[in-house]
């Protein structure tokens, strides 16, 4: 997401430069999860058998989030491959196996709003190193919202990326009231 703010930026100054109301936007054109040096996940998969973890699903629900929240920058991203190879659906003549991938995507498909809306989430965070760099302060929470302009609903999106801990959120709405009840 840092890179994708990074290109923003230089789209930004560029159009500046140029004095140009057009500014691209960047397109992910085939995008899906697979780690195929892990162990635990794809090397000893078989056709009735999941090839994805619980942690690609939330790779998947993140990746989402992060689209939504630079969707000033982004136009466009297809998930890859829905079906087989490295699908969120598997089909044999037997069976259709739902990927855990396939969650996190319907999710937000059933879920999602149109318009994006400024969230700021504070709390703790890790470090990865990824690619030869040390990137620090990767926040245990993923955070979105969404509103729909058309019915006033909120949708607030979560990812959980602590590895073992349950996390408490507290939500503080500014600007906003709600009205009536909330669902899960």
């Amino acid at each position: 997401e840092q890179i994708i703010k990074a290109i923003g930026g230089v789209i930004e100054l560029v159009a500046r430069e140029k004095k140009s109301p057009r500014k691209p936007k960047l397109a992910f054109t085939e995008w899906n999860v697979r780690n195929l040096g892990d162990k635990e996940m794809s090397n000893e998969w078989r056709p009735t058998q999941t090839q994805y973890r619980l942690a690609d699903a939330l790779a998947v629900a993140g990746f989402l989030n992060a689209m939504r929240r630079q969707c000033r920058i982004v136009g466009l991203d297809n998930f890859a491959q829905s079906v087989n190879v490295v699908g969120m659906l598997h089909v044999t003549p037997q069976h259709v196996i739902r990927e855990t991938v396939y969650w996190a995507l319907t999710m937000q498909r059933r879920h999602a709003a149109a318009m994006a809306v400024d969230a700021h989430c504070e709390c703790e965070g890790y470090t990865v190193d990824y690619d030869g760099r040390t990137i620090p302060g990767v926040p245990y929470l993923d955070a979105c919202a969404m509103a729909d302009t058309e019915t006033g609903r909120l949708v607030l999106s979560f990812v959980n990326r602590h590895k073992t801990d349950e996390l408490t959120v507290e939500v503080v709405l500014r600007d906003a009231a709600i009205q009536g009840t909330g669902t899960r």
